[in-house]
């Protein structure tokens, strides 16, 4: 039986197809907008032959604004989002623990941190530049101010141990409030009971396929907002 812990984002690049739609904004801007700039106020250009530029005809200047502006709210949304877009439809293909087990280390560690990210936390994945095994390194808000949270990604198909989970402590207990270690695995049993009495949460595969679909629920808007789930 899970239990729940209430709690009150960044990760992703740029997929090709955004980087295509920027390169194309761009390219109108430099063919539109570029030349009626030159042509229009400039005057070294004569694009007389293009009807592109000439005094009076705004329409290259106005398309190579709208490109642009375009371009740069794209850039900057997908700086805010960190990608979230994108998990947020690819989490509808996940049914199970093998579809999660499925992705590679790096887009594991990406859609952990989705999943933080949707319980409200602020996300940035390391990944292998964390420093001793910690993925991704959070920011919490409370009413007492932001905390620091770390999180360490382990795409196993068998048991993590206790070893494992006073290793991942040690790495933080000194500068971070919580730490959660997040499995596609399961835990033993003296993980759990060593984890219990410390601020390390433990989720593990089928805690995190029941996070997965709660958070599914509610980027369909069915779902309940900040609740994370917790291995029992």
């Amino acid at each position: 039986m899970a239990k729940h812990h209430r709690s009150r984002r960044r990760s992703g690049g740029i997929s090709f197809t955004t980087q295509i739609l920027i390169a194309a904004l761009v390219f109108l801007f430099l063919v539109s907008g570029g030349a009626s700039i030159a042509g229009q106020y400039l005057g070294f250009l004569d694009m007389s032959q293009w009807h592109i530029g000439e005094r009076g005809d705004n329409t290259g200047l106005i398309l190579g604004a709208i490109a642009i502006v375009v371009g740069l709210a794209i850039l900057i949304w997908r700086r805010v989002t960190g990608g979230v877009g994108e998990w947020s439809r690819k989490i509808f293909g996940i049914h199970s623990i093998n579809d999660i087990y499925a992705l590679t280390p790096g887009q594991f560690e990406q859609f952990v941190g989705y999943l933080f990210a949707q319980a409200g936390y602020e996300v940035q994945v390391v990944g292998h530049s964390g420093d001793e095994g910690i993925d991704l390194e959070m920011r919490h808000h409370t009413p007492h101010g932001n905390v620091r949270v770390v999180a360490q990604c382990k795409r196993y198909q068998g048991t993590v141990g206790q070893p494992i989970v006073r290793e991942f402590f040690g790495s933080f207990a000194d500068h971070a409030a919580e730490g959660y270690l997040v499995t596609t695995g399961t835990f033993t049993e003296p993980a759990k009971e060593w984890a219990a009495s410390r601020p390390l949460k433990l989720i593990d595969g089928p805690a995190l396929l029941q996070w997965t679909e709660q958070i599914a629920r509610q980027v369909h808007g069915h779902g309940a907002h900040g609740e994370i789930l917790t291995s029992a």
